[in-house]
């Protein structure tokens, strides 16, 4: 099998949503992210073959500041909106998780709003 490219796939993907036309800056290092943002985290590679064909699951986490719940999902449903015109939610998980909190190592006692969307990259 010959080597993929995790990291490429993710930060092609960050560099997609950041795109201004998108306009949701997203990127890899939880680090480096202040909401409003998406954090693309790798989950697992689906399908694999001898000529490096694979799929590349990875958890998109929409993420809003913290706000009162209607103006968080209001926010957040327009990320979501911004997600969906690049990417289609994964074959391997097509649900869309409105539950999901994110703490950021920016500001760690505070969970922040945020959805969470499978996507499949090809590698």
């Amino acid at each position: 099998m010959a080597g993929y490219d995790v990291r490429g796939a993710c930060l092609a993907l960050a560099a997609r949503l950041s795109d201004p036309a998108v306009g949701l800056p997203a990127g890899i290092d939880p680090q480096e992210l202040s909401p409003p943002c998406a954090w693309i985290t790798p989950r697992e590679i689906r399908d694999p073959t001898l000529g490096a064909a694979a799929t590349l699951v990875v958890w998109v986490y929409l993420i809003t500041g913290n706000v009162d719940p209607a103006d968080a999902m209001g926010r957040l449903d327009d990320q979501l909106d911004g997600l969906l015109e690049v990417v289609d939610p994964a074959d391997s998980d097509d649900v869309i998780d409105l539950a999901a909190s994110v703490i950021l190592p920016a500001n760690p006692t505070t969970p922040l709003p945020a959805y969470r969307v499978a996507v499949d990259l090809d590698l």
